[in-house]
């Protein structure tokens, strides 16, 4: 044999002796990726390319685990994986989806990488890593598992996929994303091209179709096959929707009150068998098609009459931060009853408090896991956590990763991961915030557990001391060290914000001026340095500065002094901050020197209100329309008329009561017959005693000709602090200003 034969030869010896990873040809974009993502932690682990002629791995993905010839291929169910080896050659394969979470799987449990956070990452270095024999199998309980930040993004597509997250993720073939037209609320989609007088919108608003009617059934499916076919032209069949969501608008108005749909037992039996009728047809032609809809508001309560249909998800929306679904409670039974008649169950769980503020809290950690425990034994397949304004929360990348992690799999050894997360993202200072979330989480145990309860009843002087004590020690720990200080000044956040928002109740026991300057200058720290999104930094991070400033401005005017009248009595003093839980820098607040703080809200003016909508022509006009309204009972709980001779002539802030109630959790008060004015009461839960009955006061300025004789401002309706007081006595209200 020639000498270059023989060069030639070994060459080829050697190049099959490298590593390699095998691919099927027509491998999906998400699946080419991780396969890049195998080799390069591989390298970060061992040091070595796994290329390499000194390496001898052989990895075959997806579809390619056909070519091992010692594999036996097993069928497996969707989003399902298996990871096999032998020898030196490792198959890692499913569907797209389980051969995706499988490499990811495998990255974690035997390469020992952590994802613990988008900016902490623990990779081990370990030149002598061999490949572990093993053959196993394993698919998540929920096929769709999404946690909603909301803007801004604090995680990344990447790390969302490197987590398991099944939606956020770059790849179309690994989301479980709805189609179209949205994900949640959609009737208003279906009929907004039908008349607002037409004989099939008979809600409330107008938007909402009649559920017995044949032809608003037929209209639904026509418009559903439609938006099928648009999500399906030109694309892959691996980047179809699977999902689609037809469900109630927002609100507890908006379901038809027609005599046909009165005639069923509840409205939950009108929703289904309206949705029934359309997946019925959905499944003749598009058996793979799973149709979505709500058990939420007015369809909470379990039909009694009609069963959804196999290719149904009730999607149930009971599942609170202070009241989580756990067996033998009300909203764990509400999930079990549905669950008897519900082949198919999804979860929208709020793991956000909509109390209007920044506090510390938590969803304890065994909470977590009962709950996903609990939805996996029930059969949920869809699971949604509701998180935004991570920026302003305690232990929010814990939370994060816990989840992720019970998601996947709910019977994962919590703890264990908590003392593995609090190492890596804190460093020295772990031992610090590890006493002060069992603290809080021990301290949350006082506090009622239901929907919506007085979730900040452990905020005391004890508290707010220990708090500081051990985020004192934390921080000093590792002053030296940047990144872990940004993550445990993180913390800072919530314990500041409550203790100044709360200066009535606990004088600061440290410099006022520098408790704000930190609470100030942290919170502007997270946004620049943890927001992943850069459009919003480009074009939102100026207003949310803006809204930090006004913050500091109301913190530094408190605390504000009582009343006269109102000395002496039990009472939860209520600004800006407290009167929605959706924001209102842009949406209802303005500059007023009059005002108690500087600021005050007035009528909502980021969204023009429709005049011919409501047939009126004027915005402002007599009589005025303000009182109490609860809309879970859809009652008024006061309703008052005022006229001219109702109202002070002095365009001055006047204490005006308002009634006398026990607060709930949909309690709000009006004050303009568009209810372009309204403030939520939401935040009193969170204060006082929900079962005590309250005096509801409202400071009112009240400008303009036509309210006042003679006015040369202009017409406008202006609250700047709103007190409630536990009942003295039982006189009965008049809505008219206190003289």
């Amino acid at each position: 044999m020639k000498p270059f034969a023989l060069l030639f030869l070994a060459g080829l010896s050697l190049k099959l002796m490298a590593g390699q990873i095998f691919l099927a040809p027509d491998a999906s974009n998400a699946e080419k990726f991780v396969k890049n993502e195998l080799a390069l932690y591989y390298r970060k682990v061992t040091g070595k390319s796994l290329y390499s002629r000194d390496t001898s791995l052989t990895v075959y993905l997806g579809k390619a685990a056909l070519d091992a010839k010692w594999f036996k291929p097993e069928p497996l169910d969707f989003e399902e994986w298996r990871i096999a080896s032998s020898a030196n050659e490792l198959v890692i394969t499913g569907d797209i989806r389980g051969t995706v979470w499988g490499v990811y799987e495998f990255i974690e449990k035997y390469l020992h990488v952590n994802f613990f956070a988008a900016d902490t990452e623990v990779v081990p270095l370990d030149p002598d890593w061999h490949l572990p024999q093993t053959d196993e199998r394993y698919r998540p309980p929920f096929i769709r598992r999404e946690m909603y930040e909301s803007v801004p993004y604090m995680n990344t597509q990447l790390f969302r996929m490197r987590r398991k997250e099944s939606v956020r993720t770059a790849f179309p073939e690994i989301r479980m994303h709805h189609g179209s037209p949205f994900a949640c609320h959609t009737f208003a989609y279906y009929v907004k091209d039908w008349p607002d007088d037409g004989p099939f919108a008979k809600g409330a608003d107008g938007k909402t179709p009649c559920y017995s009617s044949p032809e608003a059934r037929r209209l639904f499916t026509e418009k559903l096959f439609a938006y099928i076919k648009q999500d399906r032209e030109g694309k892959p069949q691996e980047h179809w929707p699977l999902i689609y969501d037809i469900s109630q608008n927002d609100g507890y108005s908006t379901c038809c009150q027609c005599a046909e749909c009165k005639k069923f037992p509840t409205v939950a039996d009108a929703n289904i068998d309206f949705v029934n009728s359309i997946a019925e047809a959905v499944e003749k032609d598009y058996p793979e098609i799973l149709i979505q809809t709500f058990a939420y508001q007015q369809t909470q309560t379990p039909a009694i009459k009609f069963k959804p249909r196999s290719n149904v998800i009730i999607r149930s929306c009971n599942s609170e931060i202070t009241a989580a679904l756990l067996p033998n409670t009300p909203q764990g039974k509400t999930l079990e009853e549905w669950s008897k008649i519900a082949p198919k169950i999804g979860i929208w769980a709020y793991w956000k408090p909509y109390t209007g503020e920044e506090t510390p809290y938590i969803k304890p950690r065994k909470v977590m896991q009962r709950e996903l425990q609990f939805c996996r034994d029930k059969g949920v397949l869809t699971y949604y956590a509701e998180n935004g304004n991570p920026f302003a929360r305690s232990f929010y990348a814990l939370q994060y990763y816990l989840w992720s992690k019970l998601t996947v799999n709910p019977d994962c050894n919590v703890e264990k991961l908590t003392n593995s997360f609090l190492k890596a993202y804190y460093g020295s200072a772990a031992p610090y915030l590890k006493r002060y979330l069992e603290y809080l989480e021990n301290r949350e145990k006082e506090v009622p557990y239901q929907i919506r309860g007085n979730m900040y009843h452990f905020l005391d002087d004890g508290f707010f001391d220990t708090a500081n004590q051990w985020l004192d020690q934390a921080e000093k720990s590792v002053a030296e060290q940047p990144h872990l200080l940004r993550h445990v000044r993180w913390e800072r956040i919530p314990v500041d914000h409550a203790l100044l928002m709360r200066q009535d109740q606990f004088p600061l026991k440290d410099d006022k001026e520098k408790s704000i300057a930190r609470w100030r200058a942290n919170a502007e720290m997270v946004l620049n340095q943890f927001v992943t999104d850069h459009k919003w930094l480009k074009q939102q991070l100026k207003q949310r500065l803006l809204e930090l400033d006004n913050k500091v401005k109301l913190f530094e005017k408190m605390p504000f002094a009582v009343p006269e009248q109102f000395l002496g009595k039990a009472i939860l003093d209520m600004h800006w901050p407290d009167f929605d839980p959706w924001g209102v820098h842009d949406r209802y607040l303005i500059d007023d020197p009059e005002a108690t703080s500087g600021k005050a809200f007035t009528l909502r003016h980021d969204k023009k209100i429709d005049l011919a909508k409501h047939k009126r022509t004027k915005l402002h006009e007599l009589p005025l329309e303000l009182g109490l309204y609860d809309s879970t009972s859809k009652q008024y709980v006061a309703k008052y008329l005022w006229e001219r001779p109702d109202i002070p002539q002095d365009e001055k802030y006047h204490w005006y009561k308002l009634g006398e109630t026990s607060i709930t959790k949909d309690l709000r008060i009006f004050m303009h017959w568009s209810w372009g004015l309204r403030i939520f009461m939401r935040k009193a839960l969170t204060g006082i005693d929900r079962d005590i009955p309250k005096e509801i006061w409202v400071s009112l300025k009240i400008t303009g000709p036509t309210y006042i004789e003679n006015s040369q401002k202009r017409d406008g309706l202006f609250v700047d602090r709103v007190i409630l007081v536990e009942k003295q006595n039982p006189a009965e209200s008049n809505g008219k200003q206190e003289r």
